[in-house]
């Protein structure tokens, strides 16, 4: 099981990279769009795979999509309900994050 995230840690809650820009002397920090697919992909695919991440943060995502599945995972799994492609998609949509097509 993952350890709970404090909404008031500035690196969870917050807009965003705010702090890890400002770790690099306010450029952005390296980042790569596949492998924050990749990686939200294997969470989906076996949520377990959170047990061994447990330093990863929402402000790890650089795309603000990617921060958002990650935030709908881990309010699922916290609450026991596991975190699948439908109910990833039907927390955000709930919390209006994405749109229905």
């Amino acid at each position: 099981m993952i350890s709970a995230r404090d909404q008031s840690d500035p690196m969870v809650g917050g807009n965003g990279n705010g702090d890890l820009v400002s770790a690099f002397g306010g450029r952005t920090p390296p980042h790569d769009m596949n492998a924050e697919q990749a990686l939200l992909g294997a969470i989906l695919s076996q949520n377990s795979v959170l047990a061994d991440l447990p330093k990863l943060r929402i402000s790890d995502f650089h795309f603000s999509t990617h921060r958002d599945v990650f935030q709908a995972v881990i309010d699922l799994v916290q609450n026991g309900i596991p975190a699948d492609i439908v109910s990833v998609c039907d927390r955000l949509r709930s919390k209006n994050s994405i749109a229905d097509h």
